[in-house]
């Protein structure tokens, strides 16, 4: 499998803190991503999926976009996966959580921030475990599990 990684969280009314630049913990978020992606990076990922949704997987897209242009590090790639054609018109019952299994498929390893929370992330993230892939969670409260 090639060492590529997805990207799975919540949107942003579902984070306990505000996703405005200056908000410390939102700038915590972003310097937390890049040193996992530069984890991921050192260990040989090359490919990054994101399914460009509002909140999580927009801001790990964008810290993995500005990590591969600080470095020249020509070799990574992001690759948006739009759940269907027409996104912004269309939405039909379990297209979000074919993409996600989609991400997971093709993914050797998961990136995502959870608490918890009932929804698609846990719902991501527990189909990840089922397909014992890597999961990285930069919430640090240990009390949550997937």
């Amino acid at each position: 499998m090639e060492k590529s990684c997805c990207f799975t969280g919540y949107r942003p009314g579902k984070f306990p803190f505000s996703l405005r630049d200056g908000c410390f913990e939102y700038e915590s978020l972003k310097t937390e991503i890049t040193a996992a992606l530069l984890d991921f990076q050192a260990e040989g990922f090359t490919t990054f999926y994101t399914g460009a949704a509002m909140g999580f997987d927009l801001i790990a897209a964008e810290q993995a976009l500005a990590l591969r242009d600080r470095y020249k590090a020509t070799e990574l790639k992001i690759i948006c996966a739009i759940p269907f054609a027409t996104q912004a018109d269309v939405y039909f019952p379990g297209c979000y959580q074919q993409r996600n299994r989609w991400m997971v498929d093709r993914s050797a390893a998961v990136l995502t921030w959870f608490d918890g929370q009932a929804g698609g992330t846990k719902n991501t993230l527990t189909y990840a475990k089922r397909q014992n892939r890597k999961i990285v969670n930069l919430n640090i409260d240990e009390s949550v599990t997937i």
